[in-house]
């Protein structure tokens, strides 16, 4: 062939082949490697088969005192063809693939599958156990005398994996970003358990001083361009799958969050602090007004904040798709509406029933009796003391402090203390899924779980599913009695009845399974109001009444037991309410799927094996972190799409024997 244009086309060039040699310190074989492959000539170009450069390139190196040069000859024994291994732990060693092409059109993926497998099938692990750091990757395919050679790029070992070089900048990046996100959290948890009065100031101001940092990191160029970069097919194709989750959520994320100014989200974040805080004097003082500001303020916010990230959208469908992506109001309305018709005639014939007098169980309760009963329970179902631990606040919750520290709180009575024990329990389901994700998760996106149907379908799993079935109590209730003495002189069937107790109740955390669906209902129709009809902050507490008394046929003496009693908005946090009964959904389709595997769920909690029921949920669940939102879950686990159908049958079931319906 005369043109030289087309010469690099087809082999390595005479420059491409010294520069390989020179690079592993065999530069000086050059002119033997001329004199023997030296067989093409393109126009006035030199080129050599890649075949025959590799092959004379791994033969010497395996001569080398310095190289040692492994191939492997056998197929599938979970080793590359070639693996060449640099004369100091410092230096790059590399590895190839080398696949045998059909026909000539198959070359470039059959090189790709070469590099797909050097991941997959965990090649590196071999020379980085060895203490090699540095390590090239290619994949090689030949038809007859044609080759592709794919270079895999540099894989650095960066916090205990190999990665490219980008993604390792990346994985370093976000380590800086999370060590804000580690002390941005911690504040949050002391704010709400341990900092007087005369300190939140300037704990706020500390906040802010933090979060606008950690907002720059989130949105600065060099961040854009790491995610930039690593989209890019050739980057994105060499990144392991928990990597290319982390660079499809983050950029997503960089986006939204580039467009919302620096100073509004700095303001945000105060504005929230001080949200919260007057939530708490409000509810302590049952005086709406000391909130209602604040909560005009952060309606005002989170609708602008939502607006800057999501130009065009609908607010409302934003805000819900922030906590749950993948249900969009549509199907919440056709799941929450089946709900709706099923419950509301099934509550009507268990209230005709009549409903036992709680007199047995006013009493005195110890608090730091009641704690110990947490911890007992927490360890019982599989919480690690060590990796984390609780305290108390106002309004029980979960939160991850960073990868390995867990917090749980809860809030205590003197006077009553089943609601702390499935505040417990609740929460303790939340906290089993984050202390489970998959370690080799920490530092990406996959260990942040952001769908919160899943999650709370874990914490009301436990706190309903098992902890409101009498046979999780079997094997435990003495133990409860001799922390709580009242608890000896109630039957085990009188506290059954109790804890499945259905009435109209007005607090949304300490409602029965089947009326908790109607505090949901509630919370999500008066955020549509709010997002789609504009009402007010100061028009919310008529319309909360007038929702008790159409969902419930009750209404709240004062507004601690109505309009105050959740802290969600006070954060801003619309739309996180519908997750709750998404996750109730949930729950019974997991039920279903989890006794076609275990058996009899009645069986495993009488003979004690709740934790049998806690690994089943770790390994389908938990392990798997953020890396399927809860529709995909739900359809992996069940095998099915969601439906209402399965919880339905389990509350008509359930209730049916308790109240000889």
């Amino acid at each position: 062939m005369l043109d030289k244009s087309y010469s690099e086309h087809f082999g390595f060039t005479e420059s491409e082949v010294l520069q390989m040699m020179e690079y592993y310190g065999v530069g000086s074989r050059f002119d033997m490697m001329k004199e023997w492959y030296d067989g093409y000539l393109f126009g006035t170009s030199e080129v050599y088969n890649p075949w025959s450069v590799i092959s004379f390139l791994t033969g010497i190196l395996s001569r080398s005192e310095d190289y040692l040069v492994k191939s492997n000859r056998e197929s599938d024994n979970g080793r590359s063809d070639i693996l060449v291994r640099s004369p100091s732990l410092r230096g790059r060693s590399f590895i190839l693939e080398v696949k045998v092409s059909d026909c000539i059109d198959d070359l470039e993926e059959d090189a790709q599958r070469a590099l797909r497998q050097i991941q997959e099938k965990k090649y590196m692990e071999e020379l980085r156990a060895e203490g090699y750091r540095k390590i090239d990757c290619y994949g090689v395919a030949f038809y007859r005398k044609d080759c592709e050679v794919r270079f895999g790029g540099l894989f650095i070992e960066t916090g205990g994996k190999m990665m490219t070089e980008k993604a390792g900048k990346l994985k370093d990046y976000l380590e800086t970003v999370s060590h804000y996100d580690t002390a941005i959290t911690l504040i949050g948890w002391d704010m709400d358990t341990e900092v007087p009065k005369n300190g939140m100031e300037n704990l706020i101001g500390t906040l802010g001083f933090l979060s606008e940092k950690q907002f720059a990191l989130k949105t600065s160029d060099e961040y854009g361009k790491l995610l930039s970069d690593l989209s890019e097919p050739e980057e994105f194709d060499r990144l392991d799958e928990a990597m290319k989750f982390t660079v499809r959520r983050y950029r997503k994320l960089y986006e939204e969050n580039k467009r919302v100014p620096a100073e509004f989200y700095t303001e945000f974040v105060k504005a929230r602090a001080r949200s919260r805080q007057a939530w708490q004097e409000a509810k302590q003082a049952a005086d709406f007004g000391i909130f209602c500001p604040h909560l005009q303020t952060m309606i005002d916010m989170a609708r602008q904040m939502t607006a800057y990230g999501h130009p065009g959208e609908d607010v409302y469908e934003a805000m819900l798709a922030e906590y749950e992506p993948g249900m969009d109001g549509a199907a919440i309305d056709g799941l929450f509406g089946e709900l709706k018709r099923e419950l509301v005639p099934l509550v009507r014939e268990i209230e005709e029933k009549g409903r036992p007098d709680s007199w047995e169980f006013v009493g005195h309760y110890d608090i730091n009796a009641q704690k110990e009963l947490q911890k007992f329970l927490l360890e019982y179902i599989g919480f690690d003391f060590d990796s984390g631990t609780t305290g108390e606040t106002e309004h029980p919750y979960t939160t991850t402090i960073s990868f390995g520290d867990v917090r749980v709180s809860n809030h205590f009575r003197e006077d009553e203390a089943i609601n702390a024990m499935f505040s417990a329990i609740h929460e303790g389901g939340h906290a089993i899924f984050e202390q489970k994700i998959d370690p080799a998760y920490a530092g990406t996106a996959v260990d942040e779980v952001y769908m919160m149907g899943l999650h709370e379908s874990q914490s009301r799993f436990f706190e309903n599913i098992l902890g409101r079935n009498i046979h999780f109590w079997e094997p435990i209730y003495a133990k409860v009695g001799e922390y709580l003495p009242k608890f000896k002189e109630i039957s085990l069937e009188r506290f059954y009845r109790e804890i499945n107790k259905v009435q109209c109740s007005m607090i949304r955390t300490e409602a029965d399974e089947v009326t908790y669906a109607f505090h949901v209902i509630l919370r999500y129709e008066l955020e549509r109001a709010i997002f789609r009809d504009g009402v007010t902050a100061e028009e919310l507490p008529a319309l909360w009444n007038q929702k008790m008394q159409e969902l419930l046929g009750i209404c709240p003496a004062n507004d601690a037991e109505g309009i105050l009693q959740d802290m969600h908005w006070s954060e801003g946090a619309f739309g996180y309410f519908p997750s709750y009964l998404l996750g109730t959904i949930y729950d019974g389709m997991l039920l279903e799927a989890l006794e076609t595997e275990l058996g009899s769920v009645d069986a495993v909690l009488a003979e004690g094996r709740i934790l049998e029921i806690t690994k089943w949920l770790n390994e389908n669940i938990h392990r798997h972190g953020a890396m399927y939102n809860s529709r995909e879950m739900i359809q992996r686990v069940c095998k099915k799409e969601v439906s209402a159908g399965p919880i339905i049958k389990h509350f008509k079931e359930k209730y049916g024997n308790i109240y000889s319906l």
